[in-house]
C-alpha cells in the first residue's frame, strides 16, 4: 500500500519535473510581489495624519468707488439771487460744486472777485450766492457811505480773511460745523481806502475815534444783512475780524454780539 502511494505521487509529479528540467539555465526569475501592509496597521500608523481639505481663498473683491452725489438743481431763490448779482454788476464766476467731508460742501458756489462799485474782495472768496448778495448790499448801503461820511474817501478793497473752509466753529474739536463749511460766512479783517488808509478790524484806542466810530457803525448795520455778526469784544476768537454769516435760526432770530 505504501509503495503504491509513492509510485502514484511520482506518477502525478512526473510531468512537472520533466518541464522544470527542460527550462534553460538563464530563464528569468519571477519578480517578488510587493509586500502589502495589513489593513489593520494603516489605521494605527496614520490615525493622526488625516488631512482636512482647506477651502480655496476667495479673491479679494475690487474696491467699489462710489459715485459722488449729484448736486440739487438751482432753486428759484438761487436763480433770482444770481440774476440780482448780474444786474448789480458784481464780478463773480460760478465754480464747481464742493463736496467736502461730512457736512462740508456747497452745491452751487460762486467765487466773488469784485463788488458792484469796483470794490475788490482781497483775495477773492468762494461762497453761496445769498452770502455774496448780503455782502454786496451791506457794502453798498452801509460801508461805502460810512467811508465817505467819516473819512471823505472811497472804499477800494475789503480784506477777506476767510470764506469757504471745511472746519468746525472756531476750529474747535467736537464743536458744531461752521457756517464757513457751507459757504454761508465771510470773515473780514480790514478795509482799504482809495487814499491808502487801512482800517484794521480791532478795538482801536479812544484817540482813533474816527476808526472807532466807523467800525461801530458798520457793525451795527451788518445785523440787517446777516443773521450772525461777531467781532472784537465778542470772544477771543473774533478779536481781529468781523465774522458775518447767514445761518437760519428758528423764528428768524439773529445773533449780533
Amino acid at each position: 500500500m505504501g509503495m503504491f502511494r509513492l509510485h502514484g505521487l511520482a506518477f502525478i509529479l512526473a510531468p512537472y519535473l520533466i518541464a522544470a528540467s527542460a527550462l534553460p539555465d538563464n530563464a528569468p526569475i519571477p519578480t517578488a510581489r510587493p509586500q502589502i501592509e495589513p489593513a489593520g496597521d494603516y489605521s494605527l500608523k496614520h490615525e493622526n495624519e488625516v488631512r482636512i481639505p482647506l477651502p480655496t481663498p476667495r479673491p479679494e473683491a475690487a474696491e467699489e468707488k462710489s459715485e459722488p452725489d449729484e448736486p440739487a438743481p438751482l432753486t428759484a431763490e438761487e436763480v433770482s439771487c444770481l440774476a440780482d448779482l448780474v444786474e448789480l454788476e458784481v464780478e463773480f464766476k460760478v465754480v464747481d460744486p464742493i463736496q467736502g467731508e461730512g457736512q462740508c460742501g456747497v452745491d452751487h458756489p460762486i467765487k466773488v472777485k469784485r463788488l458792484s462799485s469796483g470794490v475788490a474782495l482781497d483775495p477773492p472768496g468762494v461762497m453761496t450766492c445769498a452770502t455774496a448778495l448780503s455782502l454786496e448790499n451791506w457794502t453798498r448801503e452801509t460801508v461805502e457811505p460810512a467811508v465817505d461820511a467819516i473819512f471823505r474817501d472811497e472804499l477800494a478793497a475789503i480784506g477777506n480773511y476767510s470764506t469757504y473752509v471745511c472746519r468746525t466753529r472756531n476750529s474747535q474739536t467736537g464743536a458744531k460745523i461752521s457756517e464757513h463749511a457751507k459757504g454761508n460766512a465771510i470773515d473780514i479783517g480790514r478795509f482799504v481806502l482809495e487814499g491808502g488808509r487801512v482800517i484794521e478790524v480791532r478795538s482801536p484806542p479812544l484817540a482813533e475815534f474816527l476808526e472807532k466810530g466807523f467800525l461801530y457803525a458798520i457793525r451795527e448795520d451788518a445785523c440787517d444783512h446777516f443773521t450772525t455778526v461777531l467781532g472784537p469784544g465778542s470772544d477771543v476768537f473774533h478779536a481781529d475780524h468781523f465774522h458775518l454769516d447767514m445761518i437760519q435760526r428758528r423764528n428768524g432770530y439773529r445773533y449780533c454780539k
